[in-house]
């Protein structure tokens, strides 16, 4: 049977070759069984399979053949794993990998495939941190096993860095990232695709630290190189069109980002039939950056094309309906049609109560209700619609996670602008100490946490507290951006802002002057 090692569907580079059992020219005895049960398993026969794999683990315990016992346990439970049968599966995983690290000498080939599958399982199972420890063990097993610039190296690094990228860690993924695309770039030549899927796992890295412009050529040149291979009008170029006019959109170049989104409409329409659902995300990406350039009208345009196929593809009572529906009422917001947005929003939200399941979307919807309050000074509705969305989410993700601390912050920065002192800095104290407590929470976030209490304080006259968050920002900041970011700048004015509050004025103006080189420098 054949081990599948990595499950990398989104911005997968290439999958590792696992072991497989080859089945011998004349099979007799256990072989037969064994390439019967490979047979039923590449057909999706999985109970018949599973029942064959047995027979031939009795019989390679029975002649105590460790080394057949081990493959045997390991493709015995891809089988399990197959069948939703996690738990068995997990079991023989870790049999088989622990009688194959005990042989001697060791197969570290051998060893990475049952590394890699168990990766897979605890992926599947959300159990991150677990994951990135196997694919850890198996990159340094590859580095031992074979030279430092083979593709194996290459394929361990991006199965490691991918998940770095998954659980929001792109400060650990962008030297694997970097060193994958060296290692494609060598092993592959500078026109294959292989090199442009590598560039934009690199570029996601990249704007997960919000270095867009350090982003943008890699983007650029996976365009260019998949224009060159695959043809203006293949599917691949869709998703390379949507992720660039998607970072010019973050860049604010929405004179770039418009027409990038449409010719990822055309060429995604050109490989429809009829209504798709990728012409609808299209649409729906094409409709954000019109919203944002203030583009209304064809903003709109965009989206009730995007409810149109959707109505007709997934029903009128689909979340997919209900999300674009709430596209819609934040289009209306954006407007200031208060009166127009709040209906669909209400829309929205009974969907989603209706259909249960899942309520992250139900939170999403009222959270956007909860700023259409907000932001007409309904304070005490916006209070309880927040608390509902806290509520939501820490059922469903789990008190330590970031959407949970998100939501805390926004309750924060609710409080202060009701003018509830206490109630935001309690907020923002347990935001923040979710934040350094999480494992996939970003620095990023964390520095926008310690800068919200940070001003709050100062505000509050409560100097002496303030000083050392400032502080702590400002260093966080410049290792995140460098000493010469706007958002370094930023912080360094809300430091001096503290210290001529304190009447430490000269102090305050040697962090003004660094602020006014940096300003100085990021004028055009």
């Amino acid at each position: 049977m054949k081990s599948t090692n990595s499950v990398l569907v989104a911005l997968t580079l290439f999958i590792c070759t696992a072991s497989s059992i080859a089945a011998e020219p004349t099979s007799t005895g256990v072989e037969a069984i064994v390439d019967q049960a490979t047979a039923d398993y590449q057909k999706g026969n999985f109970a018949s399979a599973e029942q064959k794999f047995l027979e031939a683990k009795a019989i390679f315990e029975a002649n105590k053949n460790n080394t057949r016992l081990a493959t045997t346990l390991n493709d015995l439970a891809l089988v399990y794993e197959s069948q939703n049968k996690d738990k068995e599966a997990e079991a023989l995983f870790k049999q088989s990998l622990q009688m194959k690290r005990a042989a001697e000498p060791q197969d570290l080939a051998t060893i990475n495939s049952t590394l890699n599958n168990l990766a897979v399982l605890y992926r599947k199972q959300k159990r991150f941190n677990e994951t990135i420890e196997l694919y850890k063990e198996a990159l340094a097993n590859t580095e031992k096993a074979t030279t430092p610039d083979s593709k194996a190296v290459a394929a361990a690094l991006n199965n490691l860095a991918l998940m770095y990228n998954l659980v929001n860690k792109f400060s650990d993924s962008e030297p694997l990232l970097k060193r994958v695309v060296t290692l494609v770039e060598k092993n592959y030549g500078p026109d294959d695709v292989s090199l442009a899927v590598a560039m934009n796992n690199l570029a996601v890295s990249l704007r997960g630290q919000e270095k867009w412009t350090d982003a943008q050529p890699l983007y650029e040149r996976a365009l260019a190189i998949r224009l060159k291979a695959l043809g203006p009008d293949h599917p691949e170029l869709a998703v390379a069109y949507t992720n660039l006019g998607r970072l010019y959109r973050e860049l604010g170049q929405f004179e770039d980002a418009e027409p990038v989104l449409e010719k990822a409409l055309q060429v995604t329409e050109k490989s429809a039939k009829g209504d798709d659902p990728n012409v609808a995300i299209a649409l729906s990406n094409l409709a954000m950056c019109q919203r944002e350039e203030g583009k209304f009208a064809d903003a709109e345009k965009s989206y009730k094309r995007c409810l149109e196929i959707r109505t007709k593809l997934f029903g009128a009572e689909s979340s997919e309906v209900a999300k674009t529906i709430n596209s819609l009422a934040a289009l209306q917001t954006d407007q200031g049609k208060y009166e127009e947005a709040e209906p669909l929003i209400n829309q929205a939200i009974a969907m989603a109560e209706k259909k249960g399941g899942d309520q992250l979307d139900l939170a999403t919807y009222l959270n956007n209700l909860e700023e259409l309050k907000r932001v007409q000074g309904q304070y005490p509705q916006a209070e309880e619609l927040l608390k509902r969305v806290l509520d939501i989410k820490t059922k469903s993700l789990g008190e330590g996670h970031p959407e949970v601390s998100l939501t805390l912050n926004d309750m924060g920065l609710l409080y202060k602008e009701g003018g509830k002192s206490a109630e935001a800095e309690k907020c923002f104290r347990q935001a923040l100490d979710l934040r350094k407590r999480s494992p996939i929470s970003t620095d990023d976030e964390i520095a926008t946490s310690i800068q919200n209490l940070a001003k709050l304080l100062r505000e509050e006259k409560k100097y002496t507290e303030a000083e050392p968050l400032y502080k702590e920002a400002i260093a966080l900041k410049e290792k995140l951006y460098g000493s010469e970011d706007a958002r370094v700048d930023a912080s360094l004015r809300g430091y001096a802002t503290l210290l001529r509050d304190m009447k430490r004025n000269k102090e305050a103006e040697e962090v003004e002057t660094r602020a006014e080189a940096i300003e100085e420098k990021l004028a055009p």
